[in-house]
């Protein structure tokens, strides 16, 4: 049984080196636990594409991009939902009214939670001056692609409005807001925004032409980086052991270590499917594992019904309330900005996760 174990411990280093090599990225760190049992941890690579770079320390902090959206923005949302401050029904309009439109004065808190707002994936909000007024103009003013609640959109768009929701709901910035009631009261100290730049942990995104800096600390996203690096899309920052110790929480039903975050009551409103059923499922800030998904990030192991996400950055996360499983894989795979690594991360996801998850 050992010798098998590690075998399978082998191809996983093999694949993981095979990627490092190929430019897939230059660093991951790899973490799996089950409960309160850490199965899995290593590391692998330096933290930039340089020989002569740092190698990656464990508990390395990663610029976890739209993984925020779950772990910060859609959680500041159902803390605001508990404290009866916010409706899931309640429309945007009501506290950003700068957006009312015709077209958008029926979208609601949950179609944006939920990517079936009608907002696009995407768009340039920036400028080179990375001028806020102007971009937010351009957010207020952004075209649906369909009608609200028709279609599932993934769109970063979306979250930046409940970023906006967030600071005006509650009168402090998303971060300090995050901090207060979500990260700091659980001792989680690594799940932050805006990190100290000289932090030695950081690790190296990539280098921006825009900004003329190597992002190190500073939020890869530019639109992120307009809304002062705390949009609500991205912008958090984090280490596998906070991440870890989050998702313990939620999967003990809010709590962890005498530490109330959430009621029961408000993790089952989070974790419950929140699409028309004619569209796919989608829990409050997190993707739901389902078997008639065309690509599946997590592979073929992960139990049906968990619940992940991804970042851009090359980071991933999933677990399953049911089972206790973390699988966590972070990198930096935007590091590489000359070679369209894109399809190499979606190829590597699927496979890492298998191998990991055969380790239990």
């Amino acid at each position: 049984m050992k010798m098998r174990y590690q075998t399978k411990k082998q191809k996983i280093e093999n694949l993981v080196l095979q990627s490092i090599e190929n430019q897939t990225f230059p660093c991951v760190e790899l973490f799996l636990a089950q409960g309160n049992e850490v199965i899995y941890h290593e590391v692998f690579g330096r933290i930039e594409k340089y020989p002569d770079s740092d190698k990656l320390p464990k508990n390395a902090l990663f610029d976890l991009a739209s993984i925020t959206k779950a772990l910060a923005t859609a959680s500041a949302v159902l803390l605001l939902i508990e404290q009866g401050r916010l409706f899931l029904e309640e429309r945007v309009v009501e506290f950003i009214p700068e957006f009312s439109r015709e077209d958008t004065k029926k979208i609601t808190i949950k179609q944006l939670l939920t990517h079936n707002s009608g907002l696009p994936a995407w768009a340039r909000l920036y400028d080179e001056n990375f001028d806020f007024k102007k971009g937010f103009q351009k957010l207020l003013s952004t075209a649906l692609i369909n009608e609200p609640g028709k279609e599932i959109v993934y769109s970063c768009l979306g979250y930046l409005l409940l970023g906006e929701i967030i600071r005006r709901v509650s009168k402090s910035s998303l971060s300090e807001f995050c901090a207060t009631n979500l990260f700091l009261p659980l001792g989680l100290n690594h799940l932050l925004f805006k990190p100290d730049p000289l932090d030695k942990n950081l690790v190296s995104t990539s280098y921006c032409p825009l900004r003329q800096i190597m992002l190190k600390g500073i939020v890869h996203d530019e639109n992120a980086y307009l809304f002062n690096q705390e949009g609500g899309n991205a912008g958090l920052f984090g280490t596998v052991s906070d991440v870890y110790h989050f998702c313990r929480m939620l999967m003990n039903g809010g709590e962890l270590n005498g530490e109330r975050i959430f009621s029961e009551l408000s993790v089952q409103l989070m974790f419950k499917n929140h699409s028309p059923k004619t569209l796919a499922p989608r829990a409050i800030g997190w993707d739901i594992n389902s078997p008639f998904s065309n690509y599946q990030s997590c592979g073929d192991l992960m139990p049906v019904g968990s619940f992940g996400h991804l970042g851009f950055t090359g980071t991933s996360l999933w677990f399953d309330p049911v089972s206790k499983i973390v699988v966590q894989v972070l990198s930096n795979r935007v590091h590489f900005q000359d070679t369209d690594n894109k399809n190499k991360i979606m190829e590597f996801r699927p496979k890492i996760h298998n191998l990991l998850l055969s380790l239990i």
